[in-house]
């Protein structure tokens, strides 16, 4: 809401002026230049407006009120979602999130490839580090294997050919079952809908904060992360951004139609938006005419911009309050 000023009118030159150290006319022209809109101060002027231009533009105006709901409504929902992702990753961040539990009840089993089985602590111990839920699973090779490993994946002694082969057949296997699910090593790594999926050919975990994963087997593990809460928030954008294409595209026939090129009726809504509000506050208009200059020759224009307002404010006046916000 634009700031008003006094309605005493401008200070008094003089006395009072010298006391403040002749700022006063100063501060005068920076109280009225807040009363303008931003765009308005700026370029100094105000586009004059007719009833026959206000009247044409009326059908343009009720495409922007509509587009305005609609553009409420999916900034909502993109707050809501928003909120619950900020939920959630502190949920896993705290230990609160059960991935495991999450990642069976969507149906998770089937992506799980023959040969490996989930490990739940290593589970719990990646979802708090990663504040995701996240679900590891392993080839399950055997234990005194790791020893031979160091660093987490990188080789620090002479492993066994047998084991690296069976490593790296294990690999193969859970790659080719996860491609049949959607998995793709260039991409976003999905596996079905939810989770994203990342084979990991060695033992990547054992050293990871926290205990859980500090018994993970020695061998490849795959893990899967779910993405629905990133999902949500991806969706909410897109839908904000399409909605705004679509929206723009609306206003841009309806404007045409109208005969206005796009920037005419912004113009025509911003000077609208100055005559409500100088129907609130009549001596704003006053107050502008009292400086000289060309930014006090558009108190002219807004007092017919206001008599135009006054006569079509009931049909007006609610579509710029859904529009932007100014009242009747």
């Amino acid at each position: 809401m634009p700031r008003q000023v006094s309605s005493n009118g401008p200070p008094m030159a003089g006395a009072s002026a010298r006391r403040d150290g002749g700022q006063g006319p100063r501060a005068l022209v920076s109280a009225v230049l807040a009363l303008l809109p931003a765009a308005a101060a700026a370029q100094g002027s105000v586009r004059p407006l007719t009833e026959e231009d206000v009247r044409r533009a009326i059908p343009v105006l009720r495409v922007l009120a509509a587009g305005s709901e609609e553009a409420r409504g999916e900034q909502s929902n993109a707050e809501k979602a928003y909120q619950q992702a900020g939920r959630a990753y502190q949920a896993a961040a705290r230990g609160q999130a059960d991935a495991v539990r999450s990642f069976r009840e969507a149906g998770g089993d089937r992506l799980v490839p023959a040969g490996f089985r989930i490990h739940e602590a290593c589970s719990r111990s990646l979802t708090a580090f990663w504040s995701r839920p996240t679900v590891v699973a392993t080839a399950g090779f055997a234990d005194d294997y790791a020893a031979k490993w160091v660093g987490g994946c990188g080789p620090g002694g002479k492993p066994g050919p047998a084991l690296n082969q069976k490593g790296d057949q294990a690999v193969r296997a859970a790659r080719a079952h996860l491609a049949k699910q959607g998995f793709e090593e260039e991409g976003p790594r999905l596996v079905g809908e939810r989770f994203a999926a990342v084979p990991v050919p060695g033992n990547c975990f054992r050293t990871s904060p926290g205990q859980g994963c500090a018994n993970l087997p020695s061998g490849p593990c795959i893990t899967f992360t779910d993405e629905a809460t990133g999902n949500s928030l991806s969706r909410a954008m897109e839908t904000q951004q399409a909605g705004g294409r679509d929206r723009e595209a609306r206003v841009a026939r309806a404007a045409e139609a109208a005969g206005f090129a796009s920037q005419d009726i912004e113009d025509l809504r911003m000077a609208l938006v100055i005559a409500a509000e100088d129907a609130r506050n009549p001596g704003r208009v006053d107050a502008l005419a009292a400086i000289p200059g060309e930014l006090g020759g558009t108190a002219a224009v807004r007092r017919k911009n206001l008599a135009v307002y006054q006569k079509l404010a009931g049909e007006v006046g609610p579509l710029l309050q859904t529009v932007s916000g100014a009242n009747p």
